[in-house]
């Protein structure tokens, strides 16, 4: 067996079931729509939809590689800090925009491989404990690079991109720019995981034993798993520091690893979807929160702290529902419902009208059957 005939040994559940250039299609459509909108109608809160465009990066990514592989990882945040570092090397190196970044998600994707070479073979729990030590790695080699290399204790300055317009054109280039990243983004994972390296990773996340017995390379594609997922979250880091204009490697703590769990695990596991829901649910709850506080009390400072408190809480409910109950998420519990209102709604276009001469035919058919007298009380006449 080969891997090219995949499909016919991974499970019905592992597989997406609509058309992946439909929803390809889909996605981009509503993504563009919404950037749209907001350029013309939301300019005050494009700083922040900018961010969840940001975050699109690497949830997309966590997604490919928790959802798709099975591999949990919390060391994100050495991946998004790695990019960050690495476009400023590559700036001092002389590196022009945009090769430094693609110089930051290079050196990111190999920090991942290193990481993944010793980790490769733990799953689950021992998984996300090695990818967390790799972290914790990272982060002090930053930190030493950071103090050592006159970053001091505020960080790195680095111009930031389109600094000669004003805020709000900054931002509006600013929201063309990831749009058009991110639907690079949208059709190449989306064609990635739909043809034999997904078929592969999914068997694999599924069964690796199964897959080591058709012949899959388990090690190579969970190495280039980490590494690609690596590469787009290290492109991530490093329009992060563009787009703030200064990096610290205390910026990218372990509560904004957890953050991109919860992205993925509220979104939905497998789901290019369900990542970018997850990542609006994020972003935006912190948002949302403060007015529908003022909505009953009164706004202040403790407030504004109560708010955070409260959007911390809610989405991490949201982790444990969707843990314990489905790996689908919220884009999976969308997908369940229009399943169901699809089902119950009525087929007319199957329903083939009788003609007029097959029902006189039947009537008449009907009228010349002989009736037949059941006595009452017959029992030997079954039915009665």
């Amino acid at each position: 067996m080969t891997i090219d005939r995949l499909p016919n040994a991974v499970p019905d559940s592992a597989t997406p079931r609509r058309r992946p250039l439909g929803m390809l299609g889909i996605q981009i459509g509503v993504i563009t729509v919404v950037t749209l909108a907001f350029l013309v109608f939301g300019v005050d809160y494009l700083y922040v939809f900018n961010t969840f465009l940001l975050a699109i990066l690497g949830a997309v990514a966590l997604n490919l590689l928790m959802g798709t592989v099975g591999l949990v990882s919390i060391g994100n945040s050495a991946f998004l800090l790695t990019g960050a570092f690495g476009s400023m090397i590559g700036i001092r190196m002389g590196l022009p925009f945009p090769f430094d970044i693609v110089f930051a998600g290079v050196l990111s994707a190999a920090a991942g491989v290193v990481i993944g070479i010793p980790a490769i073979r733990l799953r689950g729990l021992e998984l996300a404990l090695a990818t967390l030590a790799g972290y914790f790695l990272i982060s002090q080699l930053a930190a030493q690079y950071q103090l050592r290399n006159g970053g001091g204790t505020a960080g790195f300055l680095i111009p930031p991109l389109y600094s000669s317009f004003d805020l709000d054109r900054a931002q509006q280039y600013w929201a063309l720019t990831l749009l058009c990243i991110v639907v690079v983004l949208l059709v190449t994972v989306t064609l990635i995981s739909r043809r034999r390296s997904g078929r592969a990773w999914r068997l694999i996340r599924e069964n690796e034993i199964v897959a080591r017995g058709v012949g899959i390379p388990v090690t190579r594609y969970k190495l280039i798993a980490f590494a690609l997922s690596s590469f787009i979250i290290g492109v991530q880091g490093s329009l992060t520091a563009h787009f703030s204009g200064s990096i610290s490697f205390e910026t990218f703590t372990l509560a904004v690893a957890i953050s991109y769990l919860a992205m993925v695990t509220i979104g939905g596991l497998d789901s290019i979807a369900g990542a970018m829901i997850g990542a609006a649910v994020v972003v935006w709850l912190p948002i949302l929160v403060p007015r529908v506080v003022e909505l009953f009390g009164a706004g202040g400072a403790a407030d504004a702290g109560a708010s955070a408190a409260i959007a911390t809480v809610v989405y991490g409910v949201l982790i444990v529902v969707f843990t314990v109950s489905s790996r689908g998420g919220l884009a999976g519990g969308a997908q369940s419902v229009w399943q169901k209102v699809s089902a119950r709604r009525p087929r007319m276009s199957s329903v083939r009208p009788v003609p007029a001469e097959a029902v006189e035919q039947d009537d008449a058919t009907h009228d010349l059957r002989p009736e037949v007298a059941i006595p009452a009380g017959d029992a030997r006449v079954p039915g009665v």
